[in-house]
């Protein structure tokens, strides 16, 4: 698919070897068709992420209903990590594109927009605290997002870091915030 094309070269070659030739020959079409259904690169890295966020979504339905949003948040990040870094659809690919996308941050889209393609997984937290507001789950979303951000970079600074136990820390120190 050519907008997993796009997020597999801006995570594994960075951002500046994202082009839409490079994307386009990833996915094996033509340039050609990549304008035929993208814009430009920012708009074929919308639908990653849109996608992407739905998956989580489910993710999190699928959890044990005991675990709460934090831990459930912490067990989708956790889940995310594989032997060769992080799985292509997962809440640590968003984290370690963001910088690219300012999309969990909120600068590259409206408000609306935004809201709406963080709303997956807004509904599926707010299911496991139905007596939060979704407002109230954005605040915490961002804050665990922030804790899994600084893990996954920190990580990547010190490949010899166990990324699972920086990820538990930054979690641990979410949770001490109460």
């Amino acid at each position: 698919m050519i907008s997993d094309a796009a997020a597999h070269i801006l995570l594994h070659q960075g951002s500046e070897k994202l082009t839409v030739a490079r994307v386009a020959a990833a996915a094996e079409v033509s340039p050609r068709t990549f304008h035929n259904y993208f814009a430009d690169l920012d708009a074929a890295l919308l639908v990653f992420v849109e996608r992407t966020f739905a998956e989580i979504g489910e993710d999190i339905r699928r959890l044990p209903p005991e675990l709460g949003l934090t831990e459930a948040f912490e067990q989708i990040c956790v889940d995310a990590l594989t032997g060769d870094g992080v799985k292509l659809h997962s809440a640590s690919t968003l984290l370690l594109t963001s910088d690219r996308l300012e999309l969990i941050r909120g600068s590259a889209c409206p408000n609306d927009d935004r809201e709406r393609i963080l709303d997956p997984v807004v509904s599926a937290l707010q299911e496991r605290a139905p007596q939060l507001a979704p407002f109230e789950v954005l605040v915490l979303l961002s804050a665990y997002g922030s804790a899994a951000s600084v893990a996954f970079k920190r990580h990547l600074r010190t490949p010899s870091a166990d990324s699972q136990a920086l990820l538990h820390k930054a979690f641990a120190a979410v949770r001490a915030s109460r």
